[in-house]
C-alpha cells in the first residue's frame, strides 16, 4: 500500500487543477445560432450601423421636440417620451462613441439636460439640452454622413 502522503498530495494537486479550471472558464452567456455569444456589453460598446445612426439621431431630435413640447401640459406625458429616447440612444451610442468621443459627449449632455428639464419640470433647461442635442447631432452628421468613412478624423 502506498504512503497517505504522496495520495494526499496528488489529490489536492487534481482538486487544485479541476478548481483552477472551474474558475477560469468565461463567464459568458450561450452562444446563439450565429455562433456569436450572446451580447453583455453595455450599450455605449455595441455598434450600429451608419444608416441605423442616421436614422436614430432623426427620431431622437424628434422625439426631444415632442418631450418639450409636452412638458408644459403633460409632464408624464414628458417622462414617458424621455424614457423612448433614451431607448433609442441605447440602440446607437456605442457607433458615435466609437466614431468621435467628443460628439458623443456633447449628445449625452444634451441628453442629460432634456431629462433633467423633464425631471425638474423645467421647460427652458428642457430646451436648452434639445438645442444642444441638434447642433451635437449636426457635427456628427458632418463627420459621418450614414457611411463608415469620415469626412473629417474622429476626435479621441
Amino acid at each position: 500500500m502506498p504512503p497517505l502522503v504522496p495520495r494526499l498530495l496528488t489529490a489536492s494537486a487534481v482538486a487544485a487543477a479541476v478548481l483552477g479550471l472551474a474558475l477560469a472558464a468565461p463567464a459568458c452567456s450561450s452562444s446563439g445560432s450565429s455562433g456569436r455569444a450572446s451580447s453583455t456589453l453595455a450599450p455605449e460598446d455595441q455598434l450600429a450601423s451608419d444608416a441605423d445612426v442616421t436614422a436614430g439621431l432623426a427620431q431622437i431630435e424628434t422625439l426631444n421636440g415632442q418631450a418639450v413640447a409636452a412638458l408644459a401640459t403633460d409632464p408624464a406625458a414628458a417622462k414617458q417620451t424621455v424614457a423612448t429616447i433614451y431607448d433609442r440612444w441605447y440602440a446607437i451610442e456605442g457607433t458615435i462613441k466609437h466614431h468621435s468621443t467628443s460628439t458623443y459627449l456633447d449628445l449625452e449632455d444634451g441628453l442629460g439636460s432634456i431629462k433633467n428639464g423633464v425631471d425638474q419640470n423645467d421647460v427652458a433647461k428642457a430646451t436648452t439640452g434639445a438645442a444642444a442635442f441638434s447642433t451635437a447631432a449636426a457635427t456628427y452628421l458632418s463627420q459621418w454622413p450614414g457611411t463608415s468613412v469620415p469626412t473629417t478624423p474622429a476626435s479621441p
